[in-house]
């Protein structure tokens, strides 16, 4: 009587690997695709989202509130920066609050913080919101300009090889996110 094994061959086996590698070696470079456009959208709504609190916040509070990028997040006090872009981070701050650690309350003008885009991402300001945008207690931005020239008022949120998003923001303070930036 023959006993049979049953089991892959040394030959289905490599037939199997190389089968893998094949379809690996096709699904990667959309993967990477997909991870950067994640990032992109991602990048842009948050973004968005810290310019909506920035204008909550000085509408709470009642008087002006600014968002700015920021180099030194992770610091005691971080500070607004004006190089670099609004990919290094970027914070909400209270300008008529007064820095005072040891004060009884201590006292510290910044009310958020945001970390800094992951994976290459950048957010290059147009002209008028480079490094600092301030929002009024009405809600509505210090910037200036109106009508249709939104690049000045726009941040543009890209990575290499995908479509950006832009964070438009209009001198009444709304907040919007476009698609189509070519990076």
């Amino acid at each position: 009587m023959r006993i049979r094994v049953r089991g892959f061959t040394l030959i289905e086996l490599m037939i199997t690997v190389a089968i893998a590698a094949v379809l690996l070696s096709i699904a990667v470079p959309s993967f990477r695709d997909t991870i950067a456009k994640s990032r992109v959208a991602s990048g842009a709504s948050v973004l968005s989202t810290a310019f909506s609190t920035a204008k909550s916040e000085a509408v709470k509070r009642g008087r002006n509130v600014t968002i700015c990028k920021s180099a030194n997040i992770t610091a005691a006090q971080p500070t607004c920066v004006t190089s670099g872009d609004w990919s290094q981070g970027w914070i909400i701050r209270d300008p008529a609050v007064p820095y005072a650690p040891a004060a009884t309350p201590p006292t510290d003008p910044t009310i958020k913080v945001f970390e800094a885009m992951s994976g290459g991402v950048t957010a290059a300001g147009g002209t008028e919101i480079v490094s600092t945008v301030t929002f009024s207690p009405n809600g509505a931005t210090t910037l200036a300009g109106a009508g249709a020239d939104e690049t000045n008022r726009a941040i543009t949120v890209c990575s290499v090889g995908v479509e950006g998003k832009v964070v438009v923001l209009s001198t009444s303070g709304r907040v919007r996110v476009l698609r189509g930036a070519v990076c």
